[in-house]
């Protein structure tokens, strides 16, 4: 998917792109899957390259949680009791 590209991205608030993170990370700790911190993984991506939030401190979380994010996705994501969410 390229994010960039796709104006729909660049117009979404970015309150409610931060209130989507916040539900799709409290709904993978209640049931984890790869497809779903697949997307998450994505909205961070889409955050990290949002117009308002361009402050180091934003795109550097999108960056870092995007990675690892993607990380958790591509290694098979498994219910790990020892995190705290």
């Amino acid at each position: 998917m390229d994010k960039k590209n796709t104006p729909s991205y660049q117009s979404v608030d970015v309150h409610t792109l931060l209130a989507t993170l916040c539900y799709l990370m409290s709904r993978h700790a209640e049931n984890p899957s790869q497809e779903l911190a697949n997307v998450i993984s994505d909205h961070f991506s889409i955050m990290q390259s949002h117009p308002e939030c361009q402050s180091g401190i934003f795109k550097d979380l999108g960056r870092r949680l995007g990675i690892h994010w993607h990380k958790l996705a591509s290694s098979g994501t498994q219910k790990n009791s020892n995190l705290v969410h």
